[in-house]
């Protein structure tokens, strides 16, 4: 172990290395990398019973859910230059996100489709979430 510590200074001194994962984890639907640079990854899938998304606010031809859905970040997150939350809800339609918000400890958003679901969506029903942070400035 000694000796790949060693190794490891010396080509990060050298430029060798830029980067690595110091940290991976999971808690709850999350899992992250932190990387030495100050960065992190986090990754969600989030699955939501059938019909509890209910999509029939309209805004012209486009529908969303009435409120925002909000998942919360397993920790709180640094907001810096370059920090992004991208959400990809599928179900059985033409679902996306809108308005994604992303704050020091949750995404929020409103799932949106052309087609009103006012008794809920259909099927099987998740959000695939990607939050690219800071940890360490």
């Amino acid at each position: 172990m000694r000796l790949f510590n060693l190794l490891k200074k010396v080509f990060l001194k050298l430029g060798l290395i830029a980067d690595y994962v110091v940290e991976t984890g999971k808690s709850g639907d999350w899992i992250w990398k932190r990387w030495n640079n100050g960065e992190i990854d986090l990754y969600c899938r989030r699955e939501y019973a059938e019909k509890e998304i209910q999509v029939k606010r309209a805004y012209g031809s486009i529908y969303s859910t009435q409120t925002p859905l909000v998942i919360k970040l397993p920790f709180n997150v640094l907001l810096e230059d370059g920090a992004i939350a991208n959400v990809a809800p599928q179900a059985s339609g033409m679902d996306y996100a809108g308005n994604i918000v992303l704050t020091e400890s949750e995404v929020r958003f409103y799932w949106c489709n052309p087609t009103m679901y006012g008794s809920g969506v259909i099927g099987g029903v998740n959000a695939q979430v990607y939050v690219h942070a800071y940890w360490k400035l």
